[in-house]
């Protein structure tokens, strides 16, 4: 999403917290800045344009974000982990909810990050303060949005079998994101200009 007034484009990773940002910083855009919401995956991210503003997107542990996707998305939700996880959606909505990489979305193909800023999910106000910082913003506490209730917790849900098909279906998020499956709530990578 581009955000002028902020100098601002924002990149929605699916289940992470874009709905608490998008009320953070305002009205939705006009579906003509909104286009940028996807980062490098679309055709229109153009790098030398995009260049003066600030590029912003948050991550997730990504067993906490398949297990908030699974249990969000009507083609998933009533299938077992297991199953999801050897039939994940390959297009569509739920592809973006759950299975898309995070980093695919973030980094070019030569492995930059296309990203000046990238707040870690589970340190989400921290984050937020500093990018008040950046955008001379008042702080604020961030409010909490579309949070799932009645969800297992990913190391409950994830046994072993489970454990093996993930780790190959997102080695991408796991490699690069810096979480770890045994250290839950723990941040993973963060950007800060």
């Amino acid at each position: 999403m581009l955000y002028e007034e902020h100098n601002l484009v924002f990149i929605h990773q699916r289940k992470c917290a874009g709905s608490t940002a998008y009320k953070f910083l305002g009205e939705l855009p006009p579906e003509d800045k909104a286009k940028y919401q996807n980062g490098v995956y679309k055709d229109d991210w153009d790098e030398q344009k995009l260049a003066k503003y600030l590029k912003l997107a948050i991550v997730r542990n990504p067993w906490d974000r398949f297990i908030s996707g699974w249990k969000y998305c009507e083609s998933t939700k009533k299938n077992s982990l297991l199953e999801t996880l050897e039939n994940p959606p390959v297009k569509g909505h739920d592809y973006r909810h759950l299975t898309r990489s995070q980093v695919g979305a973030l980094k070019y193909p030569d492995g930059r990050w296309a990203v000046d800023m990238l707040i870690s999910f589970e340190d989400l106000q921290t984050g937020f303060d500093r990018l008040c910082e950046l955008l001379d913003l008042e702080k604020k506490t961030l409010p909490k949005v579309n949070a799932l209730k009645d969800r297992p917790t990913y190391q409950a849900a994830f046994g072993p079998e489970e454990q093996e098909v993930f780790a190959a279906l997102m080695a991408d998020d796991i490699e690069n994101l810096g979480y770890s499956f045994d250290k839950p709530g723990e941040p993973g990578i963060t950007i800060y200009p």
